[in-house]
């Protein structure tokens, strides 16, 4: 069975945009239930196409191409397939592919070359909230 990104407020919706949940592929449900949860995940996507563009989250990866090694690790790990290897300058080096991919960080962790970042969660932001939580808030 499917999760639902919250079960009393987004009961339809995944964690990924513009994947919903209809019927029993969340849980065995009667025919009624069924029904009621596939309107609703019509008018879901109805809701998206309506507005004649989709709004994505600005929390991508971002890859700084003069640290990038090519390995391919970053791609083997992202779970959205949002990272492709291209070649620039005669270097393989990651390339992310801005539409798909969802801000989860996994590419970042994975990267041994530290060439990888997450826009508005750079290491040293990261490590800048960490210090003044320690410090008290004194910076």
């Amino acid at each position: 069975f499917f999760l639902e990104t919250h079960p009393k407020l987004q009961p339809l919706e995944t964690p990924t945009r513009g994947i919903f949940l209809a019927g029993t592929c969340q849980s065995p449900k009667d025919v009624p239930d069924t029904v009621s949860h596939a309107s609703g995940a019509a008018m879901k996507v109805a809701e998206l196409l309506a507005t004649g563009e989709v709004e994505i989250e600005p929390l991508i990866a971002t890859v700084e191409d003069s640290f990038c090694s090519g390995c391919g690790i970053c791609e083997s790990t992202c779970p959205y397939q949002a990272i492709e290897l291209i070649t620039k300058e005669g270097k393989n080096v990651a390339n992310i592919l801005e539409a798909v991919c969802q801000g989860c960080g996994a590419c970042s962790v994975a990267c041994p070359t530290h060439a990888i970042d997450m826009q508005h969660f750079r290491h040293e932001q990261i490590l800048a909230q960490i210090a003044a939580a320690v410090s008290g808030g004194e910076a």
